[in-house]
């Protein structure tokens, strides 16, 4: 999924596969593959922590 997001990107924005992807995503101000996925599971936890819904507190307490 990394090399098909970093692709993307290039290919989205007009840069060359040689390009450096570091660069890129300087130049862009954009997060890089990792981060976002780290930061996407960062949030789901909180959501999944601070959920009120009664389904989600019971598959919580169950899963712990």
């Amino acid at each position: 999924m990394r090399s098909c997001y970093n692709m993307c990107i290039k290919m989205f924005f007009g840069y060359s596969r040689s390009y450096s992807m570091t660069h890129t995503l300087l130049e862009l101000n954009m997060l890089s593959f990792d981060t976002l996925l780290v930061n996407s599971s960062a949030r789901f936890l909180h959501c999944w922590k601070n959920c009120d819904n009664e389904v989600v507190k019971h598959l919580s307490a169950v899963l712990n």
